[in-house]
């Protein structure tokens, strides 16, 4: 697959044509010489993302954190996460593989399985992206699931699409698990206070990236995050500023070169 072919909506929501109502998975190859360094711009996707890396030089910027990716890496890409994929360098050649599902082909939507696992972690504010470097514990676990899916997904003998989800739930069950372990600690006001500054930066972000050719106010930037402007000045700035690491003012120029 090449970065050409990838769609994306008005509201950078990117429509992933491959996938099928009644079986939504896909897996995708991506194995091409980059002329320059991008891949896919800002852009966001209903569908949970498991990514393995082949070879290095991609990075993924997830919202200000960019994960510099080695071969071998796993990376996990939850469900509306905004983020951005691009190669260390140009003329890069690029090879990683993404296997692509909705929570439906888990659970069916308000089952006890889908309330219980799927949901969880679709709504885990320290889940939005979940890095298992090749090498570390465990890591071997995620990579043994994959390379099966991908066995599975060239070969599609008889059985296969449960064979998958089967796989694809194991996988679930132990990035929830390891969440869950790590973030007991966490109180309901810090993540749900959290999860309202990543939507007011997530509008920004497209706000800015749609209009970046115009003159853009503190006015317009405030109305886009639905906030009023002393808001987005006092507060909200320090917010862009941690998780992009520059100002909107400055990002707004990046966009614009």
């Amino acid at each position: 697959m090449r970065p050409e072919e990838l769609l994306f909506a008005e509201n950078k929501r990117e429509e992933i044509y491959e996938m099928r109502p009644d079986y939504p998975y896909a897996v995708r190859r991506f194995d091409v010489d980059l002329s320059g360094t991008m891949i896919a711009p800002w852009h966001w996707h209903e569908e949970m993302e498991l990514l393995l890396v082949k070879a290095d030089g991609l990075n993924y910027d997830m919202m200000g954190e960019c994960l510099m990716l080695k071969k071998g890496d796993v990376l996990f890409v939850n469900s509306n996460t905004l983020h951005q994929v691009y190669a260390s360098d140009a003329g890069k050649h690029i090879r990683y593989d993404v296997h692509m599902f909705r929570g439906s082909l888990i659970a069916d939507p308000d089952s006890l399985i889908e309330k219980n696992y799927v949901r969880p972690l679709q709504q885990m504010q320290t889940a939005k992206w979940i890095l298992l470097k090749n090498g570390e514990a465990d890591h071997w676990k995620v990579l043994k699931c994959l390379e099966q899916l991908s066995e599975l997904e060239q070969k599609r003998s008889y059985g296969y699409e449960l064979y998958s989800r089967n796989l694809l739930s194991e996988i679930l069950l132990y990035l929830l698990d390891r969440k869950r372990n790590e973030t007991k600690n966490e109180s309901r006001e810090t993540v749900g206070r959290e999860m309202e500054n990543e939507m007011r930066l997530r509008k920004m972000l497209l706000y800015i990236q749609e209009y970046y050719g115009e003159h853009l106010s503190l006015a317009d930037l405030a109305k886009a995050a639905n906030i009023g402007e002393r808001e987005c000045l006092r507060c909200f700035g320090k917010v862009f500023h941690r998780e992009m690491g520059c100002t909107p003012q400055e990002y707004r120029k990046q966009k614009s070169i």
